[in-house]
């Protein structure tokens, strides 16, 4: 100084704003200057490589009550040859403003944390307090290095660090913005032999950037090793799904799917089953999870090369219903391993770092799980062959029996019944028929009875076989043969599944082996099918024999015919020589009779036919179809009919009689030879009152044709009776053929006079009824045929008599005669 004073000098970092006299006072960093000014050492807030403008307040030494004197200036030097860094420079004058701090120490690099994200990738992150480069390697470290063990501790330098290639280091340039904030330094695409879940150690050190000529500075190897202590060790993600190593799925129950499994790391396996008819061909990853079917494949499992095994009985573990019997599955398995991602933070001198582990999972995508196992169920695979996660054709255990569903049965023969079922599950059904009710047959004896007669088969015939799950509930047909025609059978049915082919229990691992069932599973005993029985058909038609044909009266033929069975003959009359009629012709004809009984004889009676005529006689029989037994019949088919040709076969020849009925009484209003009747031929009218008796009588009795005396019996009786009286004095009786005193009996073709003298009547009483009878053959037609007993019963209708001496069957008027 020019004059003594005191020196006032502040440090401001460059192209920071200037400061003011009272903060270049307040910093109170100063010298005193007698003269020449002596060192002035700048220490507050300096920091090393740092380019800084010196500010200073120079006053002189002036005691109250003068004032001192002050100016401001900037510090400038000369410049230096090089130039320094950050010297700004004035050609005129070749001073310097500025100075740059040196660099006396090596970059800090403080680790906040590590982390291994990838299975090729280590993380750091740091910061630093200087410009420079920081420069990071990950090298392998055997399962029993520590963060306190790692090889080549103390001994490693920058130099060596950034030599490494570059598949295993990294480095990153330092800023002045980067310095004092967190940095990310990555080392990616680590190439060592075994990449996933590698341990590994990661050498880190930096080296900073020289001031002017300095030589710049690298951390020394005890900063290194405490860096890299820091970071910790590392296990590099696993990223790779985890593989089957060996599966085997099989129907472990009748409700039970097990799937036994490895896997080359440990994880969690998932299953799902769906039916193989559900139409299904993937699975996805979401509903197999849904299904919560799950097992855990430990570590310790891994080491022991372990297989496990996880059973399920549900498509869904909340289901209420367990898996179905003897039913083709597919299963579908997704696993994902228990991979852990690593990371570590900083720690205290003692602990180094502090290293922790959170679950990264990696899961089988769904192409794994879509593709086949690598085998066909129930084998298994084992290592490379295990191709992924599905696995068809699954079938559960089947220990039940089939059930029989009956549908009907009819008997479709003289011989067979055909029995219509439905079976539960795919098997063989077998069926069979007994004319009695089997009791306490089993199983084994029922497959081999014999049913029918001599020389039939044995009863393995009549069965059916279902032989896939799209046949269940189906109806099939079984046939029963060699039975006995228009017989009663109880009709009886097992049933076996076929699980001996069905069980695939087949298992080339013979760790695992399992037995095949022995037999199938069969019902314990026959079931009776439907209510009651079934009776086999009368297909044959019966055997007709006509044994005898004759022809008593003049309009009728009386055939004698036999059957072998029970059933029904019309016969039917066509004149000599004509056309024979059809069978419909026949039937129409409605000359019929029904015969039962095992060989019943029947006689048919042939009507209006001509009398004295010549006819020939055909017959046609049909039996009773099949006799159920029931009432009524209800046969299941219709009546079995002979054939035509045994209609003319049978023909047989007949002559009709002549005359053989017996006169009767004309009817009122018919004409009888050129007369017209009256009074139903009654002469007096049937119940005519007061008939004249005083003088000659005439009864008149007029016929339907010519008639005359009967015989010696032939008489006509009148039989009187006084109703007042109730007697019977007055009763005449007069013989037709010999007529006796007082009375004529006169035949003039078809009308008979029977006169009475008043002589005859004068012994009767006065007025009354006369009841008049004829007996049987009293008068006869001119071929003998004569009149029938009770004469005039029929069709004349009269009041009882009350004459014991008078029939019923009397023809009577009322008279008037003198006492």
């Amino acid at each position: 100084l020019d004059e003594s004073g005191t020196a006032y000098c502040m440090a401001v970092r460059a192209e920071f704003a200037e400061p003011t006299i009272n903060e270049i006072l307040q910093n109170n960093e100063k010298v005193d200057c007698p003269s020449t000014c002596p060192t002035l050492e700048l220490t507050n807030n300096l920091q090393a490589k740092t380019a800084f403008d010196i500010h200073c307040y120079i006053e002189d030494d002036n005691v109250y009550p003068q004032i001192k004197n002050g100016f401001r200036t900037i510090l400038k030097r000369n410049a230096p040859t090089p130039l320094a860094v950050n010297c700004d420079t004035t050609a005129s004058t070749g001073l310097c403003h500025r100075i740059t701090t040196p660099d006396t120490s090596e970059v800090q690099l403080t680790v906040v944390s590590s982390d291994a994200p990838a299975f090729d990738t280590i993380q750091v992150t740091f910061k630093v307090d200087e410009v420079g480069t920081v420069t990071c390697a990950a090298i392998v470290v055997a399962d029993s290095v520590t963060t306190l063990t790692i090889p080549g501790a103390g001994t490693w330098t920058y130099a060596g660090i950034a030599s490494l290639s570059s598949s295993t280091s990294a480095s990153v340039v330092i800023t002045p913005a980067m310095v004092g904030i967190n940095q990310e330094l990555v080392i990616t695409g680590i190439s060592n032999a075994a990449k996933e879940e590698q341990r590994m150690a990661t050498i880190c050190g930096a080296i900073d950037i020289p001031v002017a000529a300095e030589a710049a500075r690298a951390s020394s190897t005890a900063s290194i090793t405490a860096y890299t202590q820091a970071i910790g060790i590392l296990t590099l993600l696993d990223e790779s799904h985890p593989k089957w190593t060996y599966m085997k799925v099989r129907g472990s129950s009748e409700t039970q799917i097990s799937v036994t499994f490895s896997l080359d790391e440990p994880g969690t396996a998932y299953c799902r089953a769906t039916r193989q008819d559900s139409g299904e061909t993937s699975l996805s990853i979401n509903r197999i999870l849904k299904a919560d079917h799950k097992l855990i494949y430990t570590a310790a499992n891994l080491a022991a090369s372990d297989k496990v095994t996880l059973a399920f009985d549900k498509i869904e573990g909340d289901d209420t219903e367990t898996l179905t019997s003897a039913t083709l599955y597919d299963v579908y398995c997704w696993a994902k391993d228990a991979t852990l991602q690593h990371s570590c933070r900083a720690a205290d001198v003692t602990e180094k770092s502090i290293c922790e582990t959170f679950p990264r999972p990696v899961g089988q995508p769904q192409s794994y799980v879509d593709t086949p196992f690598g085998a066909t169920a129930p084998l298994h695979c084992t290592g490379a062959a295990c191709a992924g996660g599905k696995v068809s054709t699954v079938r559960t255990q089947d220990s039940t029996p089939p059930s029989i569903i009956f549908v009907e049965a009819e008997s479709t023969s003289e011989t067979t019944i055909t029995i219509t079922l439905q079976l539960t599950e795919p098997g063989t059904a077998y069926c069979g028929a007994s004319t009695s009710v089997l009791t306490s047959t089993t199983y084994t004896a029922f497959k081999a009875l014999v049913v029918g007669g001599s020389g039939t088969p044995s009863f393995a015939t009549f069965r059916n076989f279902v032989t896939s799950f799209s046949q269940t509930y189906r109806n099939f047909d079984i046939t029963v043969t060699h039975l006995t025609p228009e017989t009663q059978y109880y009709l009886y049915c097992m049933a076996e599944d076929d699980e001996i082919n069905d069980a695939a229990l087949v298992d080339l691992d013979a760790a695992e082996a399992q037995a095949s069932p022995g037999s199938n599973n069969a019902m314990s005993s026959p079931q009776q099918m439907g209510v009651g029985t079934v009776v086999t058909l009368d297909l044959t038609p019966p055997t007709l024999s006509i044994t005898n044909v004759v022809s008593t009266q003049e309009s009728v033929a009386t055939v004698t015919t036999s059957l072998n069975e029970p059933g029904t003959v019309w016969c039917m009359g066509v004149r000599d020589r004509f056309d024979a009629p059809t069978i419909n012709q026949i039937i129409a004809a409605n000359n019929f009779n029904q015969g039962t009984g095992s060989a019943p004889t029947i006689t048919v009676e042939v009507t209006a036919l001509e009398r004295d005529t010549s006819y020939d006689i055909y017959c046609f029989a049909r039996d009773e179809g099949t006799t159920t037994g029931a009432t009524p019949n209800n046969s299941p088919n219709p009546g079995n009919d002979i054939p035509y040709s045994m209609v003319i076969a049978l023909k047989r020849d007949v002559h009709t009689r002549g005359d053989s009925t017996p006169p009767a009484l004309c009817t009122t209003n018919t004409v009888v030879s050129g007369t017209t009747c009256v009074n139903n031929g009654l002469s007096p009218a049937h119940g005519a009152t007061g008939v004249d008796t005083t003088a000659p009588f005439t009864l008149t009795l007029t016929f339907n044709e010519d008639v005359t005396h009967g015989g010696a019996a032939s008489e006509l009786k009148f039989e009187y009776t006084d109703p007042a009286s109730s007697g019977t004095a007055g009763d005449l009786t007069v013989d037709l053929d010999t007529p006796g005193a007082g009375a004529t009996v006169q035949f003039t073709n078809n009308v008979l006079k029977i006169t009475l003298d008043p002589s005859l009547a004068a012994t009767t009483p006065g007025a009354g009824l006369y009841y008049v009878t004829m007996p049987a053959g009293s008068v006869a037609d001119l071929r003998g045929n004569g009149i029938p007993a009770n004469f005039f019963a029929d069709p004349l209708v009269r009041p009882q008599s009350t004459d014991a001496n008078a029939g019923g069957g009397a023809y009577y008027f009322t008279v008037t005669m003198p006492r």
